[in-house]
């Protein structure tokens, strides 16, 4: 019988719903943390300053039990951002004096690698986070490298940007879901994401404008904020080939799922899109979906390897030529499903997210 770990999860949020793509994984890897059958304790919570929040509360009684309990790992999942808690850097002190293996997810790369590609200097807050994030990166990243044995990056291409000494890839996940496959008279579409250019919606907009230009002969579903869509794309709304939904939940999102061929990630390739990989990519997998992506590196890799998709360029002829074979080739539509339930349950599972990080940290020395 295997030893039962005690195991500390750090998290930044609330851990409640996932009210944003960056939510999503910390919620998801505690799930599976649990589902080990070890003893997992949990630091979570917003920090808020000035006041004496649960967060700082959880992290002293912590702090406290650590002279009673054995911990054998730590993992850190944080939000985007920087660590902004004098009290979570305590913590880690903390765990290190205990000589507890760390291992630190580094979620946001932005502050190094996007400058210049979103910043909406109309948006104060928006700036004032900028500033923020730009000046104090660097000593959140120091401090880092001093107090952690393992940081994980989303993708590869992200983590040959920085220096920390032991560095590993930790792509999202995905589940096993029951799903019914659909059966559309008109081939269906769909991106679910927000409605942004740097994700491409306006190129995905303007190729289905050139796929239907005579009759409507594919579909494309878009589930996006509603305030946002209708902010910038309002003039194509009331396309017939073009279905709006607004709706969140796993649910609500599954009967959209359902009624889908094959997702999209149409993302424009940028130096941020070229270094990232979605949480959206192994939600559309965790539904039997194929996927049409733009050449992106970390894209490239995952569909050539495991043919789970397909591959084009960031422009509207490439994506219109690729959507079309792909939705008219009814058979290799078929081989792709297939793929995508192997690749699921062989290398793409939250669980298995989970075992790497088990396995890795119970081996440091």
């Amino acid at each position: 019988m295997e030893k039962r770990l005690n195991i500390l999860y750090i998290s930044f949020t609330d851990l409640i719903k996932c009210s944003s793509g960056s939510e999503v994984r910390p919620i998801k890897m505690l799930k599976y943390f649990r589902e080990t059958g070890n003893n997992i304790v949990v630091v979570k919570g917003r920090y808020k300053p000035f006041i004496y929040s649960e967060r700082k509360k959880n992290i002293k009684q912590v702090i406290h039990d650590m002279k009673s309990i054995k911990f054998d790992l730590c993992y850190v999942e944080p939000t985007s951002g920087c660590i902004s808690s004098i009290w979570d850097y305590f913590l880690l002190k903390s765990i290190v004096k205990n000589k507890i293996p760390i291992g630190y997810f580094y979620r946001d790369s932005f502050a190094k690698i996007g400058k210049g590609i979103v910043v909406n200097k109309k948006n104060f807050k928006g700036l004032l986070i900028e500033i923020y994030s730009r000046i104090f990166t660097p000593i959140n990243d120091f401090l880092i490298n001093k107090y952690c044995d393992i940081v994980y990056f989303p993708t590869i291409e992200m983590s040959k940007y920085f220096n920390f000494k032991n560095k590993k890839e930790l792509l999202p996940g995905g589940e096993i879901i029951e799903y019914k496959c659909s059966h559309n008279r008109i081939p269906r579409v769909i991106y679910v994401g927000a409605s942004s250019d740097n994700y491409g919606v306006k190129n995905l907009l303007e190729t289905f404008s050139l796929i239907n230009c005579n009759q409507v002969s594919l579909k494309l579903l878009i589930v996006t904020r509603e305030e946002e869509f209708y902010s910038k794309y309002s003039s194509y709304a009331n396309k017939k080939w073009l279905e709006l939904s607004h709706v969140t939940g796993t649910n609500k999102l599954k009967k959209m799922y359902e009624r889908a061929d094959i997702a999209i990630a149409p993302f424009l390739r940028n130096a941020y899109s070229d270094i990232a990989c979605s949480v959206k990519i192994f939600e559309y997998l965790s539904f039997g979906l194929p996927i049409v992506a733009t050449n992106t590196p970390i894209m490239v890799r995952l569909i050539k390897d495991n043919n789970i998709g397909f591959i084009c360029e960031d422009n509207c002829l490439s994506m219109k030529k690729i959507i079309e074979n792909a939705l008219f080739d009814v058979d290799e539509l078929k081989n792709k499903r297939k793929a995508v339930k192997i690749f699921l349950k062989k290398k793409g599972l939250w669980s298995k997210r989970v075992s790497t990080v088990i396995n890795d940290l119970s081996n440091i020395k």
